[in-house]
């Protein structure tokens, strides 16, 4: 299934888009957000470019539970 899909099935469970990201490393996470029209959180995993429309950027996954949980509280809904 692309994630395209399986983000828009998770979230047409709610009658009200609750806080929601895609937490990913690609290009193609990046627009599966923008798609569903919620944010996209960057985690990069070595040399891998930044990518500018994230809503954060992570170089690994160190300390990402407490910059998860601040995006989340001013997520678009």
């Amino acid at each position: 299934t692309p994630k395209r899909v399986s983000v828009n099935s998770i979230l047409s469970e709610y009658p009200r888009l609750p806080p929601a990201l895609v937490i990913g490393d690609s290009l193609e996470d990046c627009l599966t957000a923008s798609h569903a029209g919620i944010n996209f959180l960057q985690v990069r995993l070595g040399s891998t470019p930044t990518i500018p429309s994230a809503v954060t950027t992570l170089n690994g996954l160190e300390g990402a539970a407490q910059t998860i949980r601040a995006v989340l509280t001013t997520c678009r809904r």
